[in-house]
């Protein structure tokens, strides 16, 4: 009886051995879902974005609610075929709202877009989602400082 406890022992110590030297292991590689998403906040109706490889130059866009936008899309990589899209999430399946026509670099498009529902979305060349994607915000513009005026009496 001695010899299978002492078996027993051994095994669940090299079981929990291995799945703390895991969790430690794992702890430091991180996910996306670990970071949050880029923010940045809409600045007019005229975006633009580069691809000077099997990358974008920006990881987050923004655009206004409800009021229809351009895409300046550079397309930088020689013979190499890239587009622009906008879906509800970063996930295979996930609901297309707009598609961009692939086009050949070396070469620059305007894509035009309808307005959107707020929200946070994802953009991505669907050529090359893995390295070629970011976040897409919808939102009301930022507001601009201004400064109230007041007349004496008021």
């Amino acid at each position: 009886m001695g010899g299978h406890s002492e078996r027993w022992r051994a095994a669940t110590n090299s079981f929990l051995g291995a799945a703390i030297l895991s969790s430690v292991l794992l702890a430091g590689c991180g996910t996306a879902a670990d970071s949050p998403p880029p923010t940045c906040d809409p600045h007019g109706t005229a975006l633009t974005i580069n691809a000077p490889g099997i990358s974008f130059d920006k990881k987050c866009l923004a655009a206004p609610a409800g009021q229809a936008f351009t895409v300046a899309f550079d397309n930088q990589q020689s013979g190499t075929a890239h587009n622009f899209l906008i879906s509800v999430a970063f996930a295979p399946g996930s609901k297309v709202l707009f598609q961009g026509a692939t086009v050949t670099g070396p070469t620059s498009t305007t894509y035009d877009v309808p307005g959107l529902s707020p929200g946070t979305y994802s953009f991505e060349c669907s050529i090359h989602p893995g390295p070629m994607h970011g976040t897409f915000i919808v939102a009301a513009p930022a507001s601009s400082s201004t400064t109230a005026t007041h007349s004496p009496g008021d």
